[in-house]
């Protein structure tokens, strides 16, 4: 298995240059580039690094390679290899199939053979993989030795292929992507090996789908790979490539999309809590939000026992906020991830800050842990800075009833709660204004009640009217008698009238054959009686009266009484 061993560790190397940018340990050299092809922000360019390494008798062991904030691959674009068929590779067969293809790999290398160290080049490809639990995105590597050159020895058969893994892991400090590789080897069965060169390419399609990969950071300042190597004998060093800068951000779209809801049943009234929902949604082409402002509608203040519960900075660093601390949950869905990311939303407090924050625990492949600042001044806000330049597409906040905020009206009155928000891309765009919320939990308006009966069967009937209100005062009834009754002259009208008003006061006036009642404070219930000869029948027939009602938020309700019965 000698040339299995070779072809190891031209693995390892190409690792190396896969993982890495250009790194330095003690006398370990390396100088390179690495840019994208396209330097358009947001753009989905081919991104090459480009490394050559040296001197020969200092060899990697251990890297770690950190690509800048922004600069990203979507591991999405293409279905994904699983460890079988990847481990299933054979000469000339790369295990992983054609569309799960994510880069290629070229690497030059030394194999010294007694004292004479002979070059040899070889490629392969970077698929897709299966990532482990934890990992936002992992990679195999296919590399194919062939004969190496034609440098083995009869009958010259093509070596095995080398099989690598990589997997991805998110900087919590800016949120950019780290890679690692442990233990490589600096020998080919005994034989010194050394990388002199390497030439990675991420597409920026996925050439067996057509789906975007590989994009640029949507953010126009320079960006720059950054490595931490450890040598086999001496201290580790760092080091990075030059930097790069993307280009035109004002052409990246940014018009994300905010949404609000707020209420539940027995959640709308003044003095309740109502439970609060936001919602942000972006595209998966529009330049990262870098900022956020959001203030809640002035008619909700920030309740003040929220900040006597918070969970202490260390605890929510580690997961472990206790259930009091927790006001909401959290939820992230972005294009990257096929499962979004989830977790609870707890007030957090820090040393030193007599406010506590706003935090987020976001669990999944690619956790995050996001704090946000309270505003209150002018208005109760929170701000989150320097969130992932990472397409969103759906960024969710959720509260709970009695935890975030008092209201100090009746929410299902109009006009709707007003939302105002502020949004700073990374390319530099902004949007700003405010959203009306949905109300839920709302009951349907109950409508008037009205009712009028005549009796007597003379010339002077006595006339009563009772009407009570729905879910709103009443403020103004309007009563037109039919063409066989009429209203007496105004002595007799005076004389024969009865009014009782409930929860308010009344002032009534006539005509020949109209009654208006003016409530100016609202009331809950009106009886109005006539009679005395302050009512006149003035011909037969079954009559039918038409009343208007106008309530105290000027809802207006007209019937016909008697109703008419229904056909059967």
């Amino acid at each position: 298995r000698g040339r299995t061993g070779a072809a190891a560790a031209l693995g390892a190397g190409i690792v190396t240059a896969l993982l890495a940018l250009p790194a330095v340990a003690q006398g370990l050299t390396v100088s390179g580039t690495a840019a994208p092809a396209n330097l358009q922000a947001g753009a989905n360019s081919n991104f090459t690094i480009n490394i050559n390494f040296g001197p020969a008798g200092e060899d990697v062991k251990d890297l770690v390679v950190g690509l800048p904030p922004g600069q990203i691959g979507d591991p999405q674009a293409t279905p994904l290899c699983t460890l079988a068929q990847l481990n299933s590779a054979t000469p000339g067969n790369d295990g992983c199939p054609a569309n799960t293809q994510v880069g290629s790999v070229s690497v030059n290398a030394s194999i010294t053979i007694v004292v004479l160290p002979v070059p040899v080049t070889v490629t392969g490809k970077l698929f897709n993989l299966v990532p482990q639990p934890g990992e936002p995105a992992r990679f195999g590597i296919v590399l194919q030795p062939g004969t190496l050159g034609g440098m083995l020895p009869p009958p010259g058969l093509p070596l095995d292929p080398v099989i690598l893994q990589s997997g991805a892991v998110l900087r919590t400090s800016d949120f950019g992507l780290d890679t690692v590789i442990n233990d490589i080897p600096n020998q080919t069965d005994g034989l010194p090996t050394h990388i002199n060169s390497q030439t990675i390419t991420l597409f920026g399609t996925a050439p067996g789908t057509g789906k975007p990969f590989s994009r640029n950071p949507t953010q126009c300042t320079p960006k720059t790979v950054t490595f931490s190597a450890t040598p086999y004998t001496g201290a580790a060093g760092t080091g990075s490539a030059p930097p790069y800068t993307p280009t035109n951000c004002a052409a990246v779209p940014f018009s994300p999309e905010f949404t609000a809801k707020l209420g539940a049943p027995g959640f709308t009234g003044p003095s309740t809590k109502p439970p609060i929902t936001t919602s942000i949604k972006q595209s998966a082409d529009e330049a990262g939000i870098q900022d956020t402002v959001v203030f809640l509608p002035g008619v909700l203040g920030a309740d003040p026992v929220l900040f006597t519960s918070a969970c202490d900075i260390a605890l929510f660093n580690a997961g472990t906020c206790p259930d009091i601390a927790v006001i909401g949950s959290a939820t992230a869905a972005t294009p990257l991830l096929s499962v979004p990311l989830q977790g609870p939303v707890a007030i957090v407090s820090e040393p030193g800050n007599p406010v506590p924050k706003l935090g987020l625990d976001l669990r999944g492949s690619l956790p995050l842990k996001l704090t946000g600042s309270f505003i209150l001044s002018g208005g109760t806000g929170v701000q989150f800075q320097g969130l992932p330049d990472i397409p969103i597409s759906n960024f969710e906040l959720r509260f709970r009833e009695n935890t975030l905020a008092t209201s100090s009206v009746d929410l299902c009155k109009p006009p709707a709660p007003t939302f105002s928000t502020s949004f700073i891309a990374y390319s530099g765009a902004t949007q700003s204004g405010p959203t009306a919320a949905t109300v839920e939990g709302c009951v349907p308006p109950r409508p008037p009640s009205v009712k009028v009966k005549v009796k007597g069967r003379g010339e002077k009937p006595t006339l009563k009217l009772v009407a009570a209100a729905g879910s709103s005062k009443l403020r103004e009834i309007k009563l037109k008698l039919p063409k066989s009754l009429g209203f007496g002259d105004a002595q007799a009208f005076d004389k024969g009238l009865k009014s009782n008003i409930t929860g308010g006061k009344a002032f009534i006036t006539n005509g020949a054959r109209k009654l208006k009642v003016t409530l100016p404070g609202g009331a809950d219930k009106v009886v109005v009686k006539v009679g005395k000869g302050g009512v006149v029948r003035k011909g037969d027939g079954k009559p039918r009266f038409r009343v208007q009602v106008l309530d105290v938020d000027d809802t207006r309700t007209s019937l016909t009484l008697p109703k008419g019965k229904k056909k059967k």
